[in-house]
């Protein structure tokens, strides 16, 4: 789908049908704030399949306004640059760079490992300050993009800020 056709779709469906409404944000899609922490956002996975298809929600303007992506990864060097070299591989979209910006912005990184403990502090800050810059409690999705031998339980420990409840895992 082309920017013209997602702002004509847009503006047919009551938007104004300006590049950033129908790119992220469309109203009359999800209205409702999200926040995606992937854990292992680094991997191959995440790269190949995640953010690609996250890509493509923004392309054709079905994230929501106050969606942010939040990456949980060992080593967070060059972890953007290569978020947006594999979106131009594996995306379904065409790759644009002004969705691709858009969404940029919408990307955190903590880095740490599981089983530390300040790791999980950081993030529970992270996810904290979004919280505040929204005005509101966001949704949030805790997706597992590690390897088998890592459980939900030893990435979730009794020390971090998030429970197993609601958590997505899909390395396998």
């Amino acid at each position: 789908m082309t920017v013209s056709e997602v702002q004509e779709r847009n503006s047919l469906a009551g938007g104004s049908g300006a590049v950033g409404e129908a790119l992220i944000g469309n109203p009359c899609q999800v209205t409702e704030s999200a926040t995606m922490v992937i854990f292992g956002i680094a991997g191959d996975l995440a790269r190949k399949k995640l953010v690609p298809a996250i890509y493509d929600l923004a392309h054709g303007g079905q994230l929501p306004l106050d969606f942010d992506l939040v990456g949980f990864a060992r080593d967070s060097t060059d972890v953007e640059t290569r978020l947006r070299e594999a979106v131009i591989v594996h995306a379904r979209a065409p790759f644009d760079s002004e969705v691709w910006e858009a969404l940029a912005e919408r990307i955190h990184l903590v880095q740490g490992s599981f089983d530390d403990t300040a790791a999980f502090a950081a993030l529970a800050a992270r996810l904290a300050e979004l919280d505040v810059r929204r005005g509101k409690p966001g949704n949030y999705v805790f997706y597992l993009s590690i390897p088998p031998s890592r459980s939900p339980r030893s990435a979730v420990s009794s020390q971090s800020p998030v429970s197993t409840a609601g958590i997505v895992g899909g390395a396998e």
